[in-house]
């Protein structure tokens, strides 16, 4: 299981690659979207998320998958970013490659695609609680970044 420390990396690094033009507007939340998994793994993600320091606004998490996502999911993250005054978010997929499928489903979450991807039609873990109308832009996954590399060499 990657360390806390992977994890600051990674969402650090998503951040450096985040065009400023994403980040401009005055109370703009920050998602961080992680597939999820265990209870433990999951608190990773929450620890790494307490750490950053996201200064246009609120800092929130969801989950895709797994047990949490059902409460922690999608349309709770964004409930989380609007009570803390976002009218906007910029969505970071804590991912490694942006071309998988739950990449995808994020973006169709986002509103960026017409359908979700068939691979994932029997899991739409959004919740059927009101959703905030917030302008929402998704960051890339880390793909080829070279501090990836060093991450999973670190960690192997």
């Amino acid at each position: 299981m990657p360390s806390s420390k992977h994890f600051r990396a990674f969402v650090a690094l998503a951040l450096a690659i985040l065009p400023a033009s994403l980040a401009t507007a005055q109370q703009t939340g920050l998602l961080l979207v992680a597939h999820g998994a265990t209870p433990a793994w999951n608190d990773r993600v929450r620890a790494v998320a307490r750490e950053v320091r996201w200064p246009d606004g609120p800092v929130a998490v969801a989950f895709l998958m797994g047990s949490e996502a059902a409460h922690e999911g999608w349309s709770a993250g964004l409930r989380t970013l609007a009570a803390g005054g976002a009218s906007g978010a910029v969505v970071v997929p804590v991912m490694v490659n942006s071309n998988g499928a739950h990449v995808r489903q994020i973006e169709f979450y986002a509103g960026l695609r017409a359908e979700l991807p068939p691979s994932l039609a029997q899991h739409d873990h959004r919740d059927d609680g009101p959703v905030p109308a917030l302008r929402l832009r998704v960051t890339p996954a880390l793909d080829a970044a070279p501090e990836l590399g060093a991450i999973l060499l670190d960690g192997w």
